[in-house]
């Protein structure tokens, strides 16, 4: 019912938004931000001490987070307030993660660190993970499986190894070859024929 969704999206779901920079309140402190997520945790969150959920934001990389604690979101870079929205989705105790293009705004190599910090906390965690990008090169970095979806319609679904050797429709087929194969230690996706299918799989 609404009550219990209302539970999940307070402290079971965290919700990774593509602009983090505009997913926080300009107005409010990090410690106020924090304030508010141990508040939503519930009382036994409230009553643990500093240094316990300190740890927590120590173990998704922010370094010193004791001295951003009277900082503005506004004064902190893209990749620091991801890892802040991190740390506060393990403070919760969050088990869903729900991530809206998460490379978006970075560059390369914090792109990398990031998709790297989601998945190695997630099987930390035990945490469900849901990526929702346009970016194959993405989805290989950082998910077991992944399904392609075209105008709201869900065309397929699998592990990477099944989707990219025997991909069924073309839009999945053509989301993976552009993928550069260092990249991917896979096999090259098999090439598709002249009548629109894959040289190996039938068309559709």
């Amino acid at each position: 019912g609404a009550g219990e969704w209302r539970r999940w999206r307070g402290k079971g779901i965290a919700v990774f938004g593509q602009a983090p920079e505009f997913e926080w309140n300009s107005r409010l402190t990090i410690r106020q931000h924090l304030d508010e997520v141990l508040a939503l945790a519930g009382r036994g969150q409230v009553r643990k001490t500093a240094s316990e959920w300190m740890l927590r934001l120590y173990e998704v990389g922010v370094i010193e987070p004791e001295n951003l604690m009277e900082r503005k979101p506004g004064e902190l870079p893209p990749l620091v307030l991801r890892r802040l929205q991190l740390g506060l989705a393990l403070i919760r105790g969050a088990k869903i993660w729900l991530v809206d293009e998460p490379g978006r705004g970075l560059d390369a190599a914090s792109r990398g660190t990031w998709l790297d910090l989601l998945r190695e906390r997630a099987r930390a965690e035990d945490a469900a993970v849901v990526l929702a990008t346009r970016s194959a090169r993405d989805i290989c970095r950082a998910a077991d499986r992944a399904g392609v979806i075209r105008e709201g319609e869900w065309l397929e679904e699998g592990t990477l190894d099944d989707l990219m050797a025997s991909p069924r429709h073309a839009e999945t087929h053509d989301w993976f070859l552009g993928l550069p194969s260092v990249d991917s230690p896979r096999e090259r996706i098999p090439e598709r024929n002249e009548g629109g299918g894959r040289s190996d799989v039938p068309s559709m």
